[in-house]
């Protein structure tokens, strides 16, 4: 699915303090609007996990961070010159929020993540459902058009079921929805196959195909596993991300 946001270069990012209740991700040092900023971020319920983003242009910043609320996320991004943007994605229902040299606010809406209304899409709700049923497994984000994703499919699904996983295909595709169809049929892929639409699996990074997130203990996690990977590699990160998970608080 395409989105008028850049896809995700994931990378976690530390978090350095300021007199406030969250964090600021480390890095910028010239913010014009720190307290401000931090203020908007707050109102957003901002958790501070702060994810690295694409830069938006040369010499600027751009980070990612879940809030408290399923299904919205913040970008935010520092000029060259340090002025503040925040963009607040919810499907359907995304603004904009600028900070000028005299830290006024400034906010618009925009169209961050359409909402289609298919029958075939794998939301949010769906994705809290599934966190929200205990159980642990692995969501595939796959493309028809990356040979990679579909070629792998099998080897992804036989491995969840060998290691006890739920198997959860998700294909990011925006295109004839007769299409997808016909590939899943063609590779011997499942019928009816869902489409990504979900704010909380984009935001965090889908920038190959696959792009895979382990889920267990009623979390999602943070990192992607990216690519393809022998069976033995991707046993070791999978457990390594439910460990994460179960670890977490």
């Amino acid at each position: 699915m395409k989105y008028n946001l850049l896809k995700c270069l994931v990378c976690l990012v530390p978090a350095v303090a300021f007199a406030a209740k969250i964090a600021m991700p480390q890095g910028p040092t010239n913010i014009l609007c720190p307290s401000a900023s931090i203020a908007e971020l707050e109102t957003f319920g901002t958790t501070g996990e702060w994810v690295r983003h694409i830069d938006p242009e040369p010499g600027g910043w751009a980070f990612r961070s879940p809030t408290k609320t399923f299904g919205q996320w913040i970008e935010l991004r520092i000029s060259p010159k340090g002025l503040t943007e925040i963009l607040v994605t919810r499907a359907g229902d995304s603004k904009v929020l600028r900070l000028d040299r005299s830290c006024v606010k400034k906010s618009a809406a925009v169209d961050l993540f359409p909402v289609r209304h298919s029958e075939h899409d794998f939301t949010d709700k769906d994705l809290e459902k599934l966190i929200g049923s205990k159980r642990s497994g692995l969501i595939y984000v796959w493309h028809p058009g990356m040979i990679y994703s579909v070629k792998h499919f099998g080897q992804f699904r036989d491995l969840c079921k060998k290691l006890g996983l739920d198997f959860i295909p998700v294909a990011n595709f925006n295109g004839d929805y007769a299409s997808l169809e016909e590939t899943s049929k063609k590779f011997n892929l499942p019928a009816s196959p869902k489409l990504m639409a979900s704010v909380e699996l984009f935001m965090r990074g889908i920038q190959h195909h696959p792009t895979s997130y382990v889920f267990a203990d009623g979390k999602l996690s943070l990192s992607p596993i990216l690519g393809v990977k022998q069976n033995p590699e991707l046993t070791r990160v999978i457990a390594e991300s439910l460990a994460r998970l179960s670890n977490a608080n």
